[in-house]
């Protein structure tokens, strides 16, 4: 099975999605959530109290909860996709046109300025989205497949094949105990 893509950047924001939602452990990942309902709780009392005209009385007050509210969001919701656009703007790297060669043994990877021949033991796990697959060599390191770059009826054998040779990625803690084995 073999693909030829160029990762754009809604694929490199959905995997970087993807890779912290797997990779983060599930406390910090419900904390996360947490603060970005927290942020936008702030701004939507913020602006019930401006519409309701009790903000005059307390105006300070309340544009310090709008304040508090965006800055959290942004933060927490918004930081991480613009950080992940920008790096990806920023790394000629990621957008360079890859082919790939999958079978049983492994992985065959080539580019202008590069050529890997990878077992499936070299891989830590995968993770899959909607949009993209990925494929871990280390807990924060991970190489993107966008599905996009599969013909229709060669996702479902890639997915095999990965369910074959590899093991989803959970999070570090599964990770820690994967690579020791």
């Amino acid at each position: 099975m073999q693909i030829t893509y160029q990762v754009n950047e809604k694929d490199y924001i959905e995997a970087q999605r993807l890779f912290r939602s797997v990779i983060l452990p599930l406390p910090r990942r419900i904390a996360r959530q947490f603060m970005q309902a927290v942020g936008s709780a702030f701004i939507a009392v913020a602006i019930f109290l401006f519409f309701s005209g009790r903000a005059a009385a307390n105006f300070p007050a309340v544009a310090a909860l709008l304040v508090c509210g965006i800055g959290i969001t942004g933060v927490y919701a918004v930081f991480p996709d613009f950080n992940a656009r920008r790096k990806f703007r920023a790394d000629e790297r990621i957008r360079r046109e890859m082919t790939l060669d999958f079978s049983p043994a492994g992985l065959y990877a080539r580019s202008g300025r590069m050529e890997t021949d990878s077992p499936w033991k070299s891989f830590a796990g995968y993770a899959e989205s909607a949009s993209v697959f990925l494929l871990f060599l280390s807990p924060k390191l991970f190489l993107v497949f966008p599905k996009r770059a599969f013909p229709p009826s060669e996702i479902g054998p890639f997915r095999d094949l990965l369910r074959q040779n590899l093991s989803p990625m959970k999070s570090v803690r599964n990770f820690s105990s994967t690579s020791s084995s």
